[in-house]
């Protein structure tokens, strides 16, 4: 995670719709320009499926300072209301989910994982080897939500897996799910999973 600023911002619009960056940052700018005039004026901004913005009204009013218990005035001022869209909020619950596939694939399959976990709006890690998983599963920065190991990984890998993830009783993962070609039967026993 970093920070986005309207220079990072303006760039990715620049190449998204083939702008340039100049023009990008002018529309950024603007856009800003108007919300903050759009309030400045009384207006309330609704961003659909974002937020709403709302210039409120505190009163003046007297409080006690916590140090001295003196009685103080605090003047009157406006400031902005941020309500954020209940699609947002329920964005953020799974945006910064990280799915973790485990696959030795190189082709369509592994493809067809990704664009799906990306469907959902999660973000997919690929590994390789349990190696890989392990730089993924333990790096203190990237929480994985979910691991998916699938045929193309051997029952070997995918016991180490399961197993220094149980032993180690990663907390943030809630799920490890074992692909399977049909037909083919999971030892259960092996991979530490109760039926």
């Amino acid at each position: 995670m970093g920070t986005k600023r309207v220079k990072e911002l303006s760039e990715y619009i620049a190449e998204k719709h083939n702008l340039s960056k100049k023009q990008a940052k002018t529309l950024v700018d603007d856009l800003f320009e108007e919300i903050k005039t759009s309030l400045g004026d009384g207006d309330r901004v609704v961003i659909r499926n974002f937020a709403s913005f709302a210039v409120k009204e505190r009163k003046p009013r007297r409080a006690r300072n916590p140090q001295t218990g003196d009685v103080i005035f605090v003047p009157g001022k406006n400031a902005v209301r941020y309500k954020t869209s209940s699609k947002f909020k329920d964005y953020l619950q799974i945006a910064s989910r990280n799915v973790l596939v485990v696959t030795k694939d190189t082709g369509s399959f592994k493809d067809f994982l990704v664009k799906n976990i990306e469907k959902n709006d999660c973000k997919p890690r690929v590994a390789e080897s349990a190696e890989d998983a392990f730089g993924y599963i333990f790096d203190k920065d990237l929480q994985i939500y979910s691991i998916i190991i699938d045929s193309t990984v051997p029952d070997i890998e995918a016991r180490l897996i399961c197993n220094r993830v149980k032993m180690d009783e990663t907390e943030n993962i809630i799920s490890i799910v074992r692909i399977k070609k049909e037909g083919e039967e999971e030892d259960k026993q092996d991979v530490g999973i109760k039926a």
